[in-house]
């Protein structure tokens, strides 16, 4: 009984806040997405300027590398507040379903 009260309530927080979740996927995916440049610009860094030996044009990529590090931690952030906000949606409606 108890799982369908939370799936029910879960759906009808879905329906209701379509624009929260769709914010959510969009924050989730963001932060996959972003996840996978840092590897493959170490890379680029390690390949080009220190395998080469070269320090001189280091100071883009590794520029670079910081802003997505940045990136990556704003997604993460923006998909913390959005599962909060929706969690404290679906505790509401679920107090709300047991008081009556």
């Amino acid at each position: 009984m108890n799982n369908r009260i939370l799936e029910d309530v879960f759906k009808k927080t879905a329906r209701e806040n379509w624009r929260l979740m769709s914010f959510l996927v969009a924050a989730v995916v963001g932060v996959v997405v972003t996840s996978l440049l840092p590897p493959q610009i170490l890379k680029n860094i390690i390949d080009k300027y220190l395998v080469a030996g070269q320090g001189l044009g280091i100071l883009l990529p590794a520029a670079g590398y910081l802003l997505v590090l940045m990136l990556i931690a704003g997604f993460d952030f923006w998909k913390e507040v959005l599962l909060v906000l929706l969690g404290q949606k679906i505790a509401g409606q679920i107090r709300n379903r047991m008081m009556k």
